[in-house]
């Protein structure tokens, strides 16, 4: 977690307002698995596609890692 990261509710970390939901690994091959509690919240199935979106707050990424 970095300095800007805070627990909220049932000590699940929230950054800049936004709780984590999961971490997810990237294998050799870039491959990662999201977990099938994810999938079903998000009513991901196999073939479906998905976007990585990022944006900018004030000039700068919102999002570090």
């Amino acid at each position: 977690m970095t300095k800007k990261g805070k627990l909220g509710c049932c000590d699940t970390p929230c950054i800049n307002g936004y709780k984590i939901e999961a971490l997810i690994s990237v294998d050799e091959r870039g491959q990662m698995v999201l977990p099938k509690e994810i999938r079903e919240k998000a009513c991901i199935q196999a073939g479906d596609k998905l976007a990585i979106i990022s944006w900018k707050r004030k000039g700068k990424p919102a999002v570090s890692h």
